[in-house]
């Protein structure tokens, strides 16, 4: 089902006034839209129980659920307010994604993985991005491989690529078995290894990146 409403007269093309970085247009009218679609096709493949719930008023979108239970095996949940589309957007999104097994999602992008899916086993992202044009905050965090990643911080547009500093941090229960199935070849002695707890600090400027901090 659909509902649609409107205010003022209907946009002509979603183009950003020259010199402008918003969409002016998008404060010309309202719209409620509630879409349910319990399974289409994407590029010959089935995608399942699609949801959308969102409202765009005054140049704000707000995103109250957008979900899709089954793409290539995975489900992703998203949430949030993007303001001031009209003039200089400011977004703040939550993004959940998981899936039981890649080998779906590596087949669907057509791109051969790093490693076995079996081996990469299930994963997760629950995500939280919040900024404009001038920079965004960063919460990202994932499960794979049997362990945990987490990657926080700001990045930001700069004179030459992006300027940013994030912090990161790597952990799983045993590190011999993370060893396994990132560097086969390695094969240290032992019957375990223990806990890995690997973290540190990223700083990109322009196209100069380091490291800091770390610790293992």
């Amino acid at each position: 089902s659909r509902r649609w409403s409107w205010r003022g007269g209907a946009p002509t093309a979603l183009v950003p006034p020259k010199g402008g970085t918003g969409f002016p247009v998008l404060n010309a009218f309202d719209v409620n839209l509630d879409l349910r679609v319990d399974r289409l096709a994407y590029r010959g493949r089935p995608v399942r129980d699609v949801r959308l719930d969102g409202t765009l008023q005054g140049g704000t979108l707000t995103l109250r659920a957008l979900s899709v239970a089954d793409l290539a095996g995975a489900g992703v949940q998203a949430s949030g307010v993007a303001r001031a589309l009209d003039s200089n957007p400011v977004l703040d999104l939550t993004v959940a994604a998981s899936a039981a097994d890649t080998a779906g999602l590596f087949a669907r992008a057509g791109v051969a993985p790093p490693v076995p899916p079996r081996a990469i086993g299930a994963v997760a992202l629950d995500a939280r991005i919040k900024g404009g044009l001038d920079g965004v905050d960063l919460d990202l965090r994932s499960r794979l491989l049997g362990g945990s990643a987490t990657v926080t911080g700001r990045a930001a547009p700069g004179r030459n690529l992006f300027e940013s500093r994030l912090a990161f941090a790597v952990a799983h229960p045993e590190a011999k078995n993370l060893f396994a199935v990132l560097a086969p070849a390695y094969r240290p002695a032992g019957a375990a290894l223990g806990p890995l707890d690997f973290r540190g600090t990223l700083a990109a400027a322009g196209g100069d990146f380091r490291l800091s901090g770390l610790r293992a």
